[in-house]
């Protein structure tokens, strides 16, 4: 052994190095190259839960602002809140957000009333209609009349996101033809 030339015991030292080197890389970079995607992910999924947070309470003062300039005691019907609530409740639980609720469109007849509910929900595809179907048959918040698809592009972000637009109607009798 004492007789191996300084060539080969070079390219022996080389080699022990490569293999260390990528033995290091397998064991410790990898590890933590896979940690920091997953805390990527985690954090981004931590940003889309205070987003929920904060347009939750962006609609809640909205609606506020709304019962001021109409004149203060006019409370939101129970189950207008209740919608909001529900339909929220169900962004979360099928991973999609609420983008929009607007006032409900409202059509008096005689003795009854109908309004529509226009609600935009943005997620993925199977999500979306995984939450429609849980809106329509599992429980109905109401006839669900129509559904519309748009991508829509944040130039922002530069980011392209499925819209969902649902009209939700319900029928009410009119209190003054009760009596």
């Amino acid at each position: 052994m004492k007789n191996i030339s300084k060539i080969l015991q070079l390219k022996l030292l080389y080699l022990g190095l490569i293999m260390f080197s990528f033995l290091a890389y397998k064991v410790a970079f990898v590890k933590s190259l896979k940690q920091y995607h997953l805390y990527q992910l985690n954090s981004t999924k931590i940003e889309a839960v205070n987003s929920l947070n904060e347009q939750n309470n962006a609609l809640k003062k909205q609606m506020q602002a709304l019962d001021k300039l109409i004149g203060g005691d006019f409370k939101i019907d129970s189950f207008q809140s209740y919608l909001i609530g529900r339909i929220n409740e169900l962004c979360t639980k099928y991973t999609t957000v609420l983008k929009s609720y607007k006032e409900p469109d409202q059509h008096q007849f005689q003795s009854y009333s109908v309004d529509t509910y226009t609600i935009e929900i943005s997620g993925s595809y199977a999500h979306l209609v995984q939450l429609i179907h849980h809106i329509e048959v599992k429980e109905p918040l109401g006839k669900l009349i129509s559904v519309d698809f748009n991508m829509k592009e944040d130039k922002k972000a530069k980011t392209k996101s499925l819209v969902a637009s649902l009209y939700l109607q319900t029928t009410q009798k009119n209190k003054q033809n009760e009596n």
